[in-house]
């Protein structure tokens, strides 16, 4: 017989799903290839901005499924308020990205045929 969870696991439980569902959903605001932001990989979130949506999509795979080995509640508890200070970053990250992008239109160094810096 399968071990009995209390309601405090469902909670913890229902808490993990919902923010692996938030961050699925914040990945398929990233454009598809994001490369040109920086071109190198790091460790952080700041990497956010050079991996394409794919690959945001398998580290978040990734972290969720590390995370099932955690077997006490302070454990899930603490992995939860990391993936949230994560998603937040991930978020302000694709703002800025969406934002900048926004604010810089194609062709925006010529204006009426003539060049800004040609004076």
């Amino acid at each position: 017989m399968p071990p009995a969870f209390d309601l405090s696991h469902f909670v913890l439980r229902a808490q993990a799903l919902a923010l692996y569902r938030q961050a699925l959903r914040s990945v398929r605001r990233a454009p598809p290839d994001a490369r040109g932001a920086s071109g190198a990989r790091g460790g952080s979130a700041a990497v956010a901005l050079t991996l394409p949506a794919d690959e945001l999509r398998a580290a978040v795979r990734s972290a969720t499924d590390g995370a099932r080995k955690a077997d006490t509640t302070a454990q899930v508890k603490f992995l939860l308020a990391e993936g949230k200070l994560q998603l937040r970053k991930l978020n302000e990250m694709l703002g800025l990205l969406s934002s900048s992008e926004a604010e810089q239109p194609p062709g925006d160094e010529a204006i009426g045929g003539c060049s800004k810096h040609a004076h």
